[in-house]
């Protein structure tokens, strides 16, 4: 089991996400993290 955390720097406060380890969590995470420079939240 693992955990995603979304924190909006710019805010208070953040969201976690528990999910299975995996392929397709290691692809969202991957995805995610490209998106950074478009929203204020990190992953």
């Amino acid at each position: 089991m693992c955990y995603i955390i979304a924190k909006k720097f710019e805010g208070h406060g953040c969201l976690a996400f528990k999910t299975e380890y995996g392929r397709e969590t290691a692809q969202l995470v991957d995805y995610l993290g490209q998106k950074k420079e478009t929203t204020a939240y990190r992953f």
